[in-house]
């Protein structure tokens, strides 16, 4: 997150750069970062998180597709080390992952799942953003626009927005 707003540094002294327009897109342990840059720079117009999974869209009480517990076994360096004392015990967080996504309103965020991203739980990130929602319809932008999960190839095409792949865990040129 400390390099994306570098770089936003950058680019909004680049006379070629419409510096109010600046979009930050990641791919899993990036689609993370995309959402905690968007949270943090208020420079940054616009979050695309591509299967950002557990820390990122999905909701971590969920207990689905990656866990606290697994996570933190994996990537230890990845979060302070006080999540730590979650694993297995996600329902005494005391935050979930929707505060994130909601940290980025008024602007626009996306949120692109693959259908058989399981580790990524999809639904769960759905479920992160349609808990965000209540921010963005506080701040007059309106809702989601959808109460299910969408089918593939369906997009929710809100401030707060959601998309489905046919896809596992990548990142496409469809998404």
């Amino acid at each position: 997150s400390w390099g994306v707003s570098r770089i936003v540094d950058v680019l909004i002294e680049d006379p070629d750069v419409d510096g109010e327009r600046i979009a930050v897109v990641g791919h899993s342990r990036n689609g993370k970062v995309a959402l905690w840059s968007t949270a943090q720079d208020p420079r940054i117009a616009m979050a695309i998180s591509n299967m950002s999974g557990c820390m990122g869209a999905a909701l971590s009480r969920r207990r689905q597709g990656e866990t606290l517990v697994e996570i933190n076994l994996f990537f230890p360096h990845w979060f302070a080390l006080a999540l730590h004392e979650f694993g297995r015990r996600e329902e005494k967080l005391p935050f979930d992952q929707h505060f994130l996504i909601a940290l980025a309103a008024p602007r626009p965020v996306l949120i692109v799942s693959g259908v058989d991203d399981f580790r990524a739980d999809p639904e769960g990130e759905f479920l992160g953003a349609k808990a965000a929602e209540p921010v963005y319809e506080l701040l007059s932008l309106g809702p989601m626009g959808a109460d299910t999960w969408p089918g593939i190839g369906q997009t929710i095409d809100t401030p707060l927005g959601y998309h489905m792949l046919d896809a596992d865990h990548s990142i496409t040129p469809e998404g």
